[in-house]
Parts: C-alpha cells; structure tokens; sequence
C-alpha cells in the first residue's frame, strides 16, 4: 500500500481523482477506500465508452454468445468504475437524458436501440457507430 495525495490520480483508474477520507490506497479498491468519482469532462467520456465499446467488440468478436450487460458490467468494475448510470459512461454524462447524451451532440438522430447498430443486438456494429461519429465530432471541433 502507498500513501495517497488529495490530488494524485487513482493507481486503478486515472479517472478518479477525488478522494474522500482516504489516507491509503492500493489497486483495485477505489470503492473499499471511498474515492469519489469526479463529474467527466466530454472528451473523457468519448474515451471511456470508445474504450469499453472497443473491448466489448473484441469479446463478442471470441464469443458471440457474451451477455452485453454483463460485458459493460465488467468492464466498468475491471476498471474502478462504480455507479455508472447504465454501465453507459455517455448516459452517465447525460444524467439519464437521452436528449443530452454525448452522441446525439454529433447526430441528433443517434439511439442506441436503433435496429443497424442496437448496443445489445449488434455491439460490434455498435461500437462502429461511435468510432464514425467520433471522427464527425473532432472533425467538426478541428474546422
């Protein structure tokens, strides 16, 4: 176990960044010794669900029968997240508002229960959906 400092980042999730009556930490127990997530900024958020969805598509690439629930659900707790609204770090940023969810900042049609890319039913073309739309939205930042 090391000593942790108010302002250095979590040894399991660099996201987690403030701490609430921790004196020690150790790897893997954010949740144990109380860290408190951080609100995420919106780029923040795009990496994080880029990244889960990135993993999850190369799960179900090896097996096809993965639970997409379940897979978000691991992915989150692998990587010291807790009390993500939906395992979705984009419903998570939007507080549950799908009017405000990250995606729908690039296109206002974007759902994720739309049949060619439903997250549940077709994630690898899921994930797809949101590498193209992240392309859309830092294209869009760069002009």
């Amino acid at each position: 176990m090391r000593e942790k400092e108010k302002s250095e980042e979590c040894l399991e999730c660099k996201w987690n960044k403030e701490c609430v009556n921790v004196d020690k930490f150790k790897k893997g127990d954010c949740l144990q010794y109380g860290v408190k997530m951080k609100k995420l900024t919106l780029k923040e958020t795009w990496n994080l669900c880029l990244s889960q969805w990135r993993w999850i598509a190369k799960e179900v690439r090896k097996s096809p029968k993965n639970n997409i629930d379940d897979l978000k659900e691991e992915w989150v707790g692998k990587y010291g997240f807790f009390d993500i609204d939906n395992n979705c770090f984009f419903c998570n940023y939007a507080e549950g508002n799908c009017d405000l969810c990250p995606a729908r900042k690039v296109d206002k049609s974007f759902d994720c229960y739309t049949p060619e890319y439903n997250h549940k039913t077709m994630p690898i073309a899921f994930y797809n959906k949101l590498v193209s739309l992240n392309k859309k939205r830092l294209a869009k930042k760069r002009s």
